[in-house]
């Protein structure tokens, strides 16, 4: 564990719920965790009130009986927009008391979620899940996930992804990304393919305008997932053109492309400490791209 996490409680890992003690009822708990959260994260258009929201149930307190967060309609900003032009230091202060408790049941949820203009129905359900309530010396209070038991959670997850709708979503974020750099775009395709839950594919096309030139570009990318190791291995990646004049252009990004091939990735290296995934697949399913898997 990290040594500063024992004397230490901050924004990165933990959700602060106002001054202590422990909330005195579901209803107060729940609009806490409403209050947190509306202040970490750009408020949607219409307003909170059009959000589903969040409910908690004590069971015999500390513990909780059950947690959800609907996020259905959320529409995740993207670009800078929503967002400050500086962006705070996550909050910190020095820890009073740490509180063991256990949440039986949490669920993440969102039928669907906006983000850059691509629906994406997301489903996460834990259970056994391990927090502390900490006070910190200011009697504020926090809850976190209890990383030293960790290793008892169980959760699964499934995100659905509709390619059509993310083909146009990638293509409005790569037209405003050329025309940042004074290029225009002519045409746009790509695909998506899963085979055997363990192996994804893709290509990008693109045909990019610059004044009177224009020129075709294709991108090709395979990813591998070992269920073993947890762990991507990219075992293609290129960008080529038939353009001589891009082609040209292209060579000069080709050797950093092509340092990526062969290259794996550990799926838990980012993960809070003690928390592992255990088992990921990919799939397409009709006009989804479906990934799920489960953390132990």
């Amino acid at each position: 564990m990290n040594s500063s996490r024992s004397t230490l409680v901050d924004e990165s890992d933990a959700i602060p719920l106002g001054h202590g003690p422990l909330p005195a009822t579901d209803a107060e708990l729940a609009s806490r965790l409403r209050t947190a959260i509306a202040a970490e994260w750009p408020e949607p258009a219409a307003g909170w009130d059009s959000i589903p929201g969040w409910t908690a149930a004590f069971s015999a307190r500390p513990d909780l009986a059950s947690i959800e967060l609907d996020l259905t309609g959320y529409a995740v900003p993207v670009g800078g927009q929503g967002e400050d032009a500086d962006v705070a230091e996550p909050r910190s202060a020095e820890i009073g008391h740490v509180q063991p408790a256990l949440i039986a049941s949490a669920r993440v949820l969102a039928s669907p979620m906006d983000v850059a203009g691509v629906p994406l129905d997301l489903l996460l359900d834990a259970s056994d899940l391990p927090v502390e309530w900490v006070t910190d010396a200011e009697g504020e209070l926090w809850i976190r996930l209890d990383e030293a038991r960790a290793g008892d959670l169980r959760a699964h997850f499934r995100l659905c992804v509709p390619v059509e709708e993310a083909r146009a979503g990638l293509r409005a974020a790569l037209t405003a990304e050329l025309a940042a750099a004074r290029f225009g775009l002519s045409s746009f395709d790509f695909d998506l393919r899963a085979r055997r839950g363990t192996e994804l594919s893709g290509w990008v096309q693109a045909r990019l305008r610059k004044g009177i030139l224009s020129a075709k570009a294709r991108a090709r990318a395979e990813v591998r997932i070992d269920p073993m190791t947890m762990s991507a291995t990219v075992t293609r990646l290129s960008v080529r053109s038939a353009n001589p004049v891009l082609g040209l252009a292209l060579l000069a990004v080709r050797s950093k492309i092509r340092a990526y091939e062969g290259r794996s990735f550990d799926l838990n290296e980012s993960m809070p400490a003690g928390v592992r995934l255990v088992g990921l697949a990919v799939d397409t399913a009709g006009s989804e791209l479906v990934v799920s898997g489960r953390f132990g």
